[in-house]
């Protein structure tokens, strides 16, 4: 049986297997993916319990968020 968790965690993998290869094209819009990636699998990680994981999302939502900024200043589209 598929539970709200699970469904979350079917989009998550969905949006990373998305975002990758525009990243290396690059394209920006691969980071923006990516950044809604890891904000589900934070939710995925708090819900479950994972703290390690949690923390891990947050870290990486950050630099995402860098690397936006970055590739914007740099004109990549």
């Amino acid at each position: 049986m598929v539970n709200g968790l699970s469904v979350l965690e079917i989009i998550s993998v969905a949006l990373v297997m998305i975002a990758v290869p525009l990243i290396s094209i690059p394209k920006r819009l691969g980071l923006w993916i990516m950044l809604a990636s890891q904000m589900t699998w934070a939710v995925w990680g708090y819900f479950e319990s994972k703290p390690f994981f949690f923390f891990q999302c947050l870290y990486l939502i950050l630099f995402n968020i860098i690397g936006l900024y970055q590739w914007k200043k740099k004109g990549i589209k």
